[in-house]
């Protein structure tokens, strides 16, 4: 059986689950997905998969010091150049032009070297779309030997039938201004902008109801409250929601919406697709490709910055009644999982 050290190849429960259905699909296509391990002893599998490069300052063990977070980025340097040396293929999915979290500068220095010795060994690296291969090809000159495989972001769908009916609770706690319900939820992030589309959507004369979820910094999630004030067409809770919480965020909810300042992919958008939920988005990277190719019975893009007016026209626009199923056949993490074990199984020459 064809084998691929990934890292990561698991994630804490309540995590991103993205690396979970991945790894499920591809190890539904007959490929045994084994954790890579920086820091420990060389056994190699047919492929080396990375991810995100900033994984290096993730992990407990990482948080310990800088000098850690070198040695972990120094032991994919070095496994990697072993992988190549023996004719197997070395993957990068991009995910993002850079971390979205701010790097200290030693931090910012491991990135670079990364960036310098690591990347020119990448055999494949995984794109989520034309908009994502041209942007990364401008950001990374270090990739212009590698191959660039077209592979989509897999859905969530049979993620999340496992939570179906367990928890309703988050259903309880729009607010009830009426009007179409606007779901702004998952982990709370600067570049998400989230103050931002608030204080847009307070401008609007327009009724809806908005609920705000997830954690972030104690700064952002001031910034959001005041930019709520006392407009009771919001609700803001201020905490991690499980999976279960989300599912049942987003099935009763009558659009998503995202405020993105800069994106590439986003496993955000494809959850509430996944839900068969409307999305409401930036016309960037491959939401804008998912908008052309759904149509905007799915995602209705906008043009950043968000305006008032902007933001009036898609709420206005938000379908409403029975719920379709969003039509993501071509998402299916047993597709995806095939087209990776394609790449791991036909290794290019060592250059």
């Amino acid at each position: 059986m064809t084998s691929v050290a990934m890292y990561p190849a698991a994630v804490k429960a309540e995590d991103n689950p993205f690396i979970t259905i991945l790894a499920e699909g591809i190890g539904d296509s007959g490929v045994s997905v084994v954790p890579f391990l920086p820091l420990a002893p060389f056994r190699q599998a047919d492929a080396l998969h990375i991810h995100w490069l900033e994984k290096v300052f993730w992990s407990s063990l990482a948080r310990r010091s800088t000098g850690v977070q070198r040695l972990i980025a120094r032991g994919i340097i070095r496994q990697a150049r072993l992988y190549r040396a023996s004719g197997k293929p070395v993957v990068w999915t991009a995910h993002n032009l850079r971390p979205h979290e701010e790097l200290s500068s030693a931090q910012r220095s491991i990135f670079d070297e990364l960036r310098k010795s690591f990347l020119p060994l990448v055999s494949d690296v995984v794109v989520m779309s034309e908009a994502v291969e041209t942007a990364i090809g401008v950001e990374y000159p270090e990739l212009q030997f590698a191959t660039r495989r077209r592979i989509a972001h897999p859905h969530f769908r049979d993620f999340y039938k496992k939570f179906e009916g367990l928890n309703q609770s988050m259903q309880s706690r729009w607010p009830s201004a009426g009007g179409p319900r606007l779901a702004v939820i998952g982990q709370i992030r600067f570049y998400k902008k989230i103050p931002d589309l608030i204080r847009t959507a307070r401008e609007s004369a327009a009724t809806f109801s908005m609920l705000v979820a997830g954690d972030g910094s104690s700064n952002i999630c001031a910034d959001i409250r005041s930019s709520i004030g006392h407009d009771p067409r919001f609700q803001f809770e201020n905490r991690r929601l499980s999976h279960a919480e989300i599912s049942a965020v987003l099935a009763s909810a009558d659009a998503a919406v995202f405020n993105f300042g800069s994106i590439l992919n986003s496993g955000s958008v494809l959850a509430a697709l996944s839900m068969s939920t409307h999305v409401l988005c930036p016309q960037e990277g491959s939401l804008a490709i998912l908008e052309a190719e759904l149509g905007r019975r799915w995602i209705q893009g906008f043009n950043s910055p968000l305006t008032v007016e902007s933001f009036e026209h898609m709420i206005a626009n938000v379908p409403h009644g029975l719920r379709e199923t969003c039509p993501l056949e071509g998402y299916s993490p047993v597709v995806i999982g095939r087209l990776h074990k394609h790449i791991y199984e036909n290794p290019v020459s060592v250059r």
